[in-house]
């Protein structure tokens, strides 16, 4: 009797082992479904384009200035340089931060983007494969499934950041999910709620005592924003004086984040930006822009001031769109009683009352120069929402996140989109690669 009982633990403990063992392999291949997943719908093989024939090759063996082909309904394996005069693509990726559009030659063609119409294009690779923002954009997501278990969470966030991940929310560090529900307020820096592709320059005003009219202040402004034609701002003031000449050699540039840039061209420096780089560059003839003396400003407006060589000359008032996925997450917002501040870090006041839409009446506004006195909003801002929860997490969504000082006061960073294909995205919590993805981080 006694080796039956023997013999019946033993089995026990076998059945026992072997069930355990099937656990744990069915979890680490239910795991390793979503990476398989995404990892299946990156393309394999391009068609290399050689002197006088094509060949078929390994996406990974691409390098720098390939000229490859895409036919109609491929997808763009990489980051490439269009070689036509022009062509249209459409989103054929989930993690593209592009959507449908028609590009023209030298644009930039994200990888991921399906080729339409009827006729295959030339295009020359932009970057080595593993240096490509498309593949970059996988990895990141890959290493973020990895980290799921080293941040205690459970296996179901695999499929949350998976699922995220189709709808263009990339989500750098997992760990930030826990502080995300968490989340008692959350700051919109204004440019993260305008859209980039609606820039419009609304009125130029020149300083009476720098002699200058109207059209020379705008050449001006466009000849400092030439190294940086690829940006919204800059696009706009561009094609506002693509009637003017403004072909200069630049000497040099310096781009001061959140704030402004400074351009030398010819023996000429030009500094475009806010009044408080202007003020931190010492430069003469300011007028006063005291909150006292100056009429807030719509939400939707950006104050450029201008300067030529330590010379105050004038200012752009810019205008732009309010993107239309901000309606749904502040009142997705409301609805958990989250406070929504607005911070116009650049602007010396701001009106939100003065943009007629509701769903654009922040609770509050953080709007002041010098910065000092913004730092100083926000630290209000996180003793006021943890006066009662210690726990409580402050969410900053920006398109930059440059500043360091308003990033590390802040529990999640959140970079929004469309992204830059060259820009580092590693410093954020959450990536919004597209330009509408709003609505569905409200909903998830």
């Amino acid at each position: 009797m006694r080796e039956y009982l023997i013999y019946g633990s033993i089995a026990a403990a076998a059945v026992l082992i072997i069930l355990i063992t099937v656990c744990i392999i069915l979890r680490r291949h239910n795991r390793k479904m979503p990476s398989r997943l995404v990892t299946s719908l990156l393309p394999k093989e391009a068609t290399l384009k050689t002197d006088n024939s094509t060949e078929i090759v390994d996406c990974r063996s691409l390098v720098h200035g390939d000229i490859i082909l895409v036919a109609p309904g491929e997808i763009v394996p990489i980051d490439c340089i269009l070689l036509e005069k022009t062509a249209s693509f459409a989103k054929g990726s989930m993690f593209t931060t592009m959507d449908n559009t028609t590009l023209y030659e030298g644009d930039e063609v994200q990888g991921g983007l399906c080729l339409t119409g009827e006729s295959p294009v030339h295009l020359k690779v932009a970057a080595n494969y593993e240096d490509s923002f498309f593949v970059k954009c996988t990895n990141i997501y890959l290493e973020s499934v990895k980290k799921v278990s080293f941040y205690g969470l459970p296996s179901r966030y695999i499929k949350r950041i998976t699922n995220l991940f189709k709808n263009g929310i990339l989500i750098v560090n997992p760990g930030c999910l826990k502080s995300l529900r968490r989340t008692k307020a959350a700051l919109f820096d204004k440019q993260s709620i305008l859209n980039p592709e609606s820039y419009e320059l609304k009125e130029i005003i020149p300083n009476p005592e720098s002699g200058l009219s109207k059209k020379e202040l705008l050449i001006y402004a466009a000849k400092a924003e030439t190294p940086y034609c690829d940006s919204a701002i800059g696009r706009c003031l561009i094609n506002a004086s693509k009637d003017f000449y403004l072909l200069s050699e630049v000497t040099s540039t310096a781009h001061f984040s959140s704030l402004g840039i400074e351009t030398t061209i010819d023996s000429d420096t030009i500094i475009v930006g806010s009044f408080a780089l202007l003020q931190e560059k010492h430069i003469k003839k300011l007028p006063d822009f005291s909150p006292s003396e100056t009429a807030p400003q719509p939400v939707n407006t950006i104050t450029l001031h201008v300067a030529l060589n330590d010379s105050y000359i004038g200012s752009l008032i810019l205008s732009s769109d309010i993107r239309e996925d901000v309606h749904d997450i502040l009142t997705y917002y409301k609805r958990k009683h989250i406070s929504t501040v607005l911070l116009a870090a650049n602007d010396i006041c701001c009106d939100t009352s003065q943009f007629n839409l509701s769903h654009c009446n922040f609770k509050s506004i953080i709007a002041a120069v010098p910065l000092d006195n913004v730092y100083t909003g926000i630290l209000t801002l996180r003793k006021k929402i943890r006066k009662h929860r210690t726990r409580a997490s402050l969410a900053y969504f920006d398109t930059t996140l440059t500043d360091s000082t308003i990033c590390n006061m802040a529990d999640i960073k959140i970079l929004v989109g469309p992204v830059p294909i060259h820009k580092d995205i590693t410093y954020a919590d959450i990536v919004l690669l597209s330009n509408n993805c709003y609505s569905y981080f409200a909903q998830n």
